[in-house]
């Protein structure tokens, strides 16, 4: 966990006050390229910021402060969970594609 750690802190959001929100929009698969419905996404330090996947696998957030983030992915039916990291434009959508790895 101090891996997860590390990473977390070097991706501290560096926005500039004033600057507009933007959303995070991607798609969820699972280790045989399924779509992980119900995948729950959240932004590491706003966990009011999350988002959970549709029947197809996709997800937005909206609101996102701009900067560099990361965003943990998990599934509990698959069991698998991701840490991604995204930078977020102001008033744009970011972009992420997460496949989840096979429970061990």
């Amino acid at each position: 966990m101090l891996w997860v750690r590390a990473i977390v802190e070097k991706l501290q959001p560096t926005s500039t006050p004033g600057q507009r929100p933007g959303s995070i929009v991607g798609r969820v698969t699972d280790a045989e390229g399924k779509p992980a419905a119900e995948a729950k996404a959240t932004l590491v330090g706003l966990p009011n910021l999350t988002a959970v996947a549709d029947q197809d696998g996709w997800l937005v957030v909206n609101g996102v402060p701009p900067g560099d983030w990361a965003v943990e992915v998990w599934d509990q039916a698959a069991k698998g969970c991701a840490l991604v990291r995204v930078n977020a434009k102001p008033d744009q959508a970011s972009h992420l594609a997460v496949t989840l790895p096979k429970a061990a």
